[in-house]
């Protein structure tokens, strides 16, 4: 979203649509405009349609109520390209019109998140410890969000390594950095209604670990809200 914001529009659906539907970056950078935009109305599809010509099959993804409403927001507001049309790539330099390539995608990416951590900082004295952004930063953190939704189940990590493909379930697990779960049931949502028995809040009051990871998340949610609130305040004044 700060990329969009900086008028980054490639980079920023890029980063969006990574992270929400786990593709592998090649399958990303080749993706079209059509093939998120209904030609007819400008609006977004519901559905992206993967075809995989290797096992002669289409792969459906249901887009996100957040992924569509930001993808349709690009295509409405990217006035850079004057060449642009329903079938041009969505992932573009703004500055050089140019197609984003694997090539020096890494570089370019780190350069963008140092820029956004120091803005951070300067706003909120939140240092952002976090690795460098990279290609396999999109696919890692839709599969840690997958697993984290289903409570970091063995079966959850199943699923997610044979979607990327890996050779082992340990491949996954050492990648993501995140140990399969199948003792605390409930997920990190403290004040779910349907947590009704008293023996499953403490269960998760004791595991220390969740406990501090789920204060940590939260923690990271409220300071990155406020930035925003802040940068928003600051550019209507």
């Amino acid at each position: 979203m700060w990329l969009l914001n900086k008028g980054e529009h490639g980079y920023g659906l890029l980063c969006i649509h990574g992270s929400c539907l786990g593709l592998k970056i090649g399958t990303l950078l080749k993706l079209k405009w059509n093939d998120f935009i209904e030609e007819h109305n400008e609006e977004c599809k519901f559905y992206l349609e993967i075809h995989d010509d290797k096992k002669s099959k289409i792969d459906s993804y249901r887009l996100s109520n957040f992924l569509m409403r930001y993808t349709e927001w690009a295509y409405k507001n990217d006035f850079n390209d004057e060449n642009r049309t329903i079938e041009s790539l969505i992932y573009i330099n703004c500055k050089t019109g140019k197609p984003l390539t694997t090539s020096s995608l890494n570089r370019e990416l780190n350069k963008f998140y140092q820029e956004f951590r120091s803005e951070v900082y300067s706003t909120t004295f939140l240092d952002l410890k976090l690795r460098e952004l990279k290609t396999n930063s999109f696919e890692i953190a839709w599969a840690r969000d997958f697993v984290t939704k289903y409570n970091c189940t063995k079966k959850a990590f199943i699923i997610v390594s044979k979607y990327m493909g890996h050779r082992t379930v340990n491949d996954t697990i050492n990648l993501l950095e995140i140990e399969p779960n199948d003792e605390i049931v409930i997920t990190y949502d403290l004040f779910d209604p349907s947590v009704k028995e008293e023996s499953e809040i403490e269960q998760i009051f004791s595991n220390k670990e969740k406990l501090k990871q789920y204060l940590f998340n939260q923690n990271i949610a409220t300071t990155t809200l406020e930035f925003m609130k802040h940068r928003d305040k600051s550019k209507d004044e």
